[in-house]
């Protein structure tokens, strides 16, 4: 008389299948949070540029700001620095210490650090040497890898701008 069951032999072959599909699930999932990640982080890259021609159309002139620097962040998501509301609307979640402003918070891209700021001019309105936007700002956000690539032309650069 034969037993009824699932040999040893069975077994390991739906485990093998089983593990082989998760991890193809696992990988594909994993590709889509990194895009969904890029997609967040150049949607907001538009809205700070917004934020900041707004800032220049009432000022007449954008944050002041070197590299690397977050000040024009702090511009426009903060309501004591300059005036009564702020010019782009964040969640306290999105939002992180800045390293160049104490006790300013700033605008963190995906991955938690501070989008970055670079005016196209000094405080004597010289424009800066290295510029990529020479009438405006350079801002981007460093990307999966969190390193800064912004003088490195020569590298892989993954990170996530607006020139």
């Amino acid at each position: 008389m034969k037993e009824k069951g699932f040999t040893l032999i069975e077994l390991l072959v739906v485990m093998l299948i089983l593990s082989i599909l998760i991890t193809i699930a696992v990988v594909a999932f994993g590709g889509a949070i990194k895009r969904a990640n890029i997609t967040a982080a150049e949607s907001m890259i538009k809205n700070i540029t917004v934020a900041l021609n707004e800032y220049e159309a009432k000022r007449g002139y954008y944050p002041i700001a070197d590299y690397p620097n977050d000040a024009g962040i702090v511009a426009v998501c903060d309501v004591t620095l300059y005036g009564p509301e702020r010019l782009l609307d964040i969640k306290e979640k999105d939002l992180v210490q800045s390293k160049y402003v104490p006790g300013k918070k700033v605008i963190a891209d995906p991955w938690k650090t501070p989008y970055r700021y670079r005016s196209a001019y000094d405080e004597k309105n010289n424009t800066r040497e290295g510029i990529h936007n020479k009438d405006t700002f350079d801002l981007w956000s460093c990307g999966p890898d969190l390193k800064d690539n912004y003088r490195d032309s020569s590298s892989k650069v993954d990170d996530i701008v607006n020139w």
